[in-house]
């Protein structure tokens, strides 16, 4: 990991190549006050202090705040160091500088009015006559825990839980045994939760816990990076009604000890009761694909199929299971993420799902 004084040093370097590019000033100082920004003693000190002087010879001040990580967290932290230190100054500037922001912390730099600049080459500078944009450029420096990794099969087990639960206060252990992970990984999702303002600590006595703070923006991101195609889909015909099918499929399956759930529409059909669809689709448990093809007398095709089991990329797809009407269906977050991004009026029927089953709950 980069840490704050070799950010400081290519950010320099960075700022000198803005500068000599745009030509809308030149550099005339460049000025380094050092990592004191904590020391009360010596009150608040800009990390880096950049003179510039414009062609029709006005001058501006960049009070530079450096931080190792472009976390929403530690952004709203400099925002405030800046704010300070710009504060009764009419021709000073804060910028926050790390080795890569993002677009959510971009967004946080651009509504308090403080610019910013990374190492990617990302930077937005808007004072005086200046107005300096380059956006859109890649992180050079990916963390191992990403946004992906977060909803990666094993991870999103954890946020299963988390966005399933009403309002609950978790300690760590208490998720890992809820969801069936590592205490390890566990530790991991809390912590780029909590990084990027997606969840809270909550002090309860002695005992430190955490919560989410903001659902529906994690489950939206996921639903985002998440589609049912990364399920192993089988296609198969019943000559039987799909209504007809769905409605016997629960005793034969359970009476033979195969795990299933009801998803998408026809999961849907379950909580949305007038949604028509013309197929059916069904979690398997892993392995047991083909038997439950031959106890549903059902034909494997290569088109026309009117029922889709499903092997699940995760058993995780398996929590927090609804028992309606006799027959098992998965959770209305599970739910939500298979029918998001499912082209048969799944989106419409995933509003409906989020507004009506899973917000209430939050």
């Amino acid at each position: 990991m980069i840490n704050e004084i070799q950010t400081l040093e290519k950010i320099k370097e960075s700022l000198i190549k803005i500068f000599e590019s745009a030509q809308a000033a030149r550099i005339a100082k460049v000025t380094e006050q050092g990592f004191v920004s904590q020391d009360r003693s010596q009150g608040l000190r800009p990390d880096l202090i950049v003179d510039l002087e414009t062609p029709n010879n006005k001058r501006y001040r960049l009070i530079v705040e450096v931080k190792s990580s472009g976390q929403p967290r530690l952004v709203r932290m400099a925002i405030n160091i800046l704010q300070t230190l710009i504060d009764n100054k009419p021709n000073a500037y804060g910028v926050f500088a790390a080795p890569y922001i993002s677009e959510d912390s971009q967004q946080l730099c651009k509504e308090a009015d403080i610019g910013f600049v990374d190492m990617a080459g990302n930077c937005f500078l808007k004072f005086g006559e200046i107005y300096i944009s380059i956006e859109g450029k890649k992180n050079p420096y990916p963390s191992s825990w990403s946004l992906k990794t977060l909803f990666s099969a094993k991870s999103s087990r954890a946020l299963r839980g988390l966005l399933s639960s009403e309002k609950r206060d978790w300690l760590t252990i208490e998720l890992a045994q809820e969801v069936n992970i590592s205490l390890g990984l566990a530790s991991k999702v809390k912590q780029y939760l909590l990084e990027n303002e997606l969840a809270k600590g909550v002090q309860e006595g002695k005992l430190r816990k955490f919560k989410l703070t903001n659902p529906e923006q994690l489950l939206t991101r996921w639903s985002d990076e998440y589609n049912y195609k990364k399920n192993n889909l089988n296609d198969y015909y019943s000559i039987e009604d799909i209504k007809t099918l769905e409605r016997k499929l629960p005793g034969i399956l359970s009476g033979n000890d195969i795990k299933y759930a009801f998803s998408l529409t026809s999961g849907a059909s379950f909580v949305a009761p007038h949604l028509r669809y013309r197929r059916s689709f069904v979690y398997i448990e892993s392995g047991k694909i083909n038997e439950a093809a031959e106890l549903l007398k059902l034909k494997r095709v290569t088109s026309g199929a009117n029922v889709i089991l499903m092997e699940p990329y995760d058993e995780g797809v398996f929590y927090g299971l609804q028992d309606i009407r006799g027959a098992k269906v998965v959770s209305v977050i599970q739910l939500y993420l298979d029918l998001r991004n499912f082209k048969e009026r799944g989106e419409e029927a995933a509003e409906f799902i989020l507004q009506q089953r899973i917000k209430n709950r939050w």
